[in-house]
């Protein structure tokens, strides 16, 4: 996202939530139109200069992402998310000083006179707009290798010469991968599951045709070329 489009939205009282919301709108499977209503209350730090609006909307970004899809999953998840979140508090704070709206412009933007501070000073276009584009810029490297739904393989998993494989074609059914029992013994970690299926998941979306991948201890951008050469008629 550039910086023009960003200060022009900003020009329309799209705020810095609803910016970031909208922008990964289509990859969370939510409407634009849901996006701008779901951020439009987190404008000006929540209204009171705290949160940064670009903190809250990468907040909702992660709950979507991450967050469970029913009750009975929200103990699993909840775990996962944490984890999301603190990375990208980390990567933010390696950007900024702060997670608060008036500590990183020096201005309380609730207030007229601080406003008017920020105004005169040019922050939106110096300060907030970089900030949106850096924020989609992380998010971009955090969901890089994360999917719009949750998936499972159609076919599953098969332990094949002491390796955990996906076979068959990859599936939009609604559920997660899970640490789990194949063939009455443990299945993979969660991590190796997520490596197979975004390799897999690439490997779909290139060629629509199935894949059968190891699950090996590789990164996932090695797992994705690995699993093209892999593909099955």
């Amino acid at each position: 996202m550039d910086t023009d489009t960003i200060l022009q939205n900003f020009g329309r009282r799209v705020v810095c939530t609803q910016q970031i919301c909208t922008r990964f709108a289509p990859r969370l499977g939510i409407s634009r139109a849901q996006a701008l209503g779901m951020g439009a209350a987190f404008g000006s730090g929540m209204g009171h200069a705290e949160t940064c609006g670009c903190v809250t909307g990468a907040l909702l970004v992660l709950g979507l992402q991450f967050g469970p899809q029913n009750e009975e999953a929200a103990a699993t998840a909840a775990g996962r998310l944490q984890e999301q979140v603190a990375v990208f508090e980390e990567r933010f704070l390696a950007k900024q000083h702060s997670l608060i709206c008036k500590e990183i412009l020096g201005a309380d933007i609730s207030r007229p006179e601080g406003m008017a501070v920020v105004m005169q000073k040019g922050l939106f276009a110096a300060v907030c707009a970089p900030m949106v584009a850096a924020t989609c810029e992380i998010l971009e490297e955090m969901l890089a290798t994360e999917t719009t739904q949750p998936l499972r393989p159609q076919g599953g998993l098969a332990h094949v010469a002491g390796q955990t494989r996906f076979t068959g074609r990859i599936g939009w059914t609604g559920h997660r991968l899970r640490r789990g029992r194949i063939d009455g013994k443990p299945g993979p970690g969660r991590n190796r599951l997520r490596r197979c299926r975004n390799a897999a998941l690439y490997a779909l979306f290139t060629t629509g045709r199935r894949l059968q991948l190891d699950a090996a201890q590789t990164g996932p951008r090695r797992m994705r070329a690995r699993g093209l050469r892999r593909l099955l008629a």
